[in-house]
């Protein structure tokens, strides 16, 4: 094959191109200090860049964002459960000296004061927050655990009980009030017949609602559902009360109720339910006892009761809050809803079949396929039976401190008083006495009682916060082996990726001498022609 000079050129010019190319390649590489420049260069190196980068950038999102922020919402959690359980163990301080039987009532009412303020900043407490999130209310961290301020806004609360919530307590039964003359009387004319056997201790069967003040009851037909073991369910019709102005008696009949009643009470002012003998028996034995009511006269620091209950604020046309394009009939809380297929639904319709109370469990992502959650439920810390339970002794000392006041009023009468009004003053002071003696007898078990329940709730903080310190160190342990996978991912990123720049800067270099060489060879064979042998 004859091979002439522009052949000779073409391929000098060719092989002096690729080794520009290649010294061009290197000192990109060396400039960059990457393999390649564009995916064509090497496609499994680009392939395995972006698969690393995605691991990297997921990496970084676990251990420099979501494991930071979990890490801090436990610390504000774990901070403000230590400061709970420090506040529990000051009322049980304060209880231990009010159930002492040396203490008077004026003393025991100190304490129930300071008593009140340490309740106020137990469930102030519910509010606490991390980064402007309270971290005690579910998916609504944007709002308080309380009312910080008084509402009329109106709640129909649904509410499922258990037998352990229906209670046996004891009431003083035959309790008067005393005119200036020191005779017993009912508010409006004097009791005849008042004596010392006037007064008794009789049972009283109870559920106490979490709230007082309760504005109605709602339930279908105004009746409790009460789920049996056999899987039956009965009804106990509901009467709705108020104790304001009745007279003494009328009060034992509601507390003491007679045999032949067949409707629970629900006193509005106390949020009690109240039963006979023959109810109480059937409820003890109950599977699920289910009640609706309403209340809307609320005051600053209750706790709200869209974080604890399946409830609803019907529309009321001038509170937007009431309704949304949602629910434009009245805005839904917690409801666990599912449509006719089983799938969950926020349909209120009636089809729709409910399954009771959602629990809000916040889950933070903090791995491959690992998440945790983070929240710890209000309904497990800061719970309504705290601040009911002191709300009754204040109650059960005021009744106490009442008593007494009768008895300092008939015994200063007593001092002058002579003959049948002698007697009679006699008389009553005796039953004002028992009175006395069977409060007080009641006042010091219901102390004792909540030095246990107070130590119970207590309890209830601590597994709280042994439960957050387990999560912590779970945290931890997942956060060190994070960082560890994204050291190994980012080497590997990097070997991937990165150019040795020192191997370069030699291939760099070796690619300059043979352009060079190439490049010379092309001058010697470029001054030759055929000529120069003819």
């Amino acid at each position: 094959m004859r091979i002439t000079n522009s052949m000779m050129t073409a391929n000098t010019k060719a092989n002096i191109n690729i080794n520009k190319a290649n010294e061009d390649k290197l000192n990109t590489m060396a400039a960059s200090g990457q393999k390649i420049t564009r995916p064509s260069d090497d496609p499994v190196i680009a392939i395995r860049a972006m698969r690393l980068n995605t691991s990297l950038t997921e990496l970084d999102q676990y251990h420099g964002k979501n494991i930071p922020d979990a890490d801090a919402w436990f610390t504000d959690t774990e901070t403000a459960l230590s400061q709970t359980d420090d506040i529990l163990s000051s009322m049980r301080e304060k209880l231990n000296q009010a159930s002492s039987e040396e203490n008077v009532t004026s003393n025991v009412k100190d304490i129930l004061e300071e008593l009140g303020q340490l309740r106020d900043q137990f469930y102030a407490l519910g509010n606490t927050d991390t980064a402007g999130r309270t971290v005690f209310t579910g998916f609504r961290t944007g709002e308080m655990l309380t009312f910080t301020e008084g509402d009329e806004i109106k709640y129909n609360i649904h509410q499922e009980f258990t037998k352990a919530d229906v209670q046996k307590m004891t009431y003083v039964k035959g309790s008067v009030l005393v005119d200036h003359e020191g005779k017993p009387t009912d508010g409006t004319s004097t009791i005849a017949g008042y004596k010392e056997e006037s007064v008794e201790a009789v049972d009283s069967y109870r559920i106490r609602l979490p709230y007082e003040d309760i504005s109605d009851y709602v339930g279908k037909d105004n009746k409790i559902q009460v789920k049996l073991p056999d899987g039956t369910t009965e009804e106990i019709e509901v009467e709705v009360v108020s104790t304001t102005g009745m007279k003494p008696s009328e009060v034992d009949d509601i507390y003491a109720p007679a045999a032949s009643v067949t409707k629970a009470r629900l006193i509005k002012e106390t949020g009690e339910v109240i039963f006979t003998k023959a109810q109480y028996d059937k409820l003890k034995t109950a599977d699920s006892i289910s009640m609706d009511y309403s209340k809307e006269n609320w005051k600053k620091g209750d706790l709200r009761p869209e974080h604890y209950f399946m409830c609803d604020t019907p529309k009321v046309e001038t509170d937007p809050r009431t309704y949304s394009a949602t629910y434009p009939n009245g805005i839904e809380y917690n409801y666990n809803r599912e449509d006719a297929k089983g799938n969950p639904t926020t349909d209120p319709a009636a089809t729709a079949k409910i399954n009771g109370f959602v629990e809000q469990d916040l889950t933070y992502e903090i791995a491959f396929n690992q998440s945790i959650i983070i929240n710890t439920h209000a309904s497990d810390v800061y719970t309504h039976d705290v601040g009911r339970d002191i709300d009754e002794l204040i109650a059960i000392t005021q009744k106490v401190s009442n008593s007494d006041t009768k008895i300092a009023s008939v015994e200063k009468l007593l001092e002058t008083a002579t003959g049948t009004d002698a007697d009679d003053l006699k008389t009553t002071l005796a039953a004002l006495k028992k009175e006395s003696t069977l409060l007080k007898d009641q006042m010091h078990k219901m102390y004792t009682a909540a030095i246990t329940s107070f130590k119970e709730y207590s309890d209830d903080v601590n597994k709280q916060i042994s439960n957050v310190g387990a999560l912590t160190a779970r945290l931890e342990m997942t956060k060190n082996r994070v960082k560890d996978q994204k050291d190994n991912v980012k080497k590997l990123a990097d070997e991937n990726i990165n150019a040795d720049i020192s191997e370069t800067a030699l291939d760099f270099k070796s690619a300059q001498l043979a352009l060079e060489a190439a490049q010379m060879a092309a001058g010697k064979i470029a001054n030759q022609t055929l000529l120069n042998y003819i």
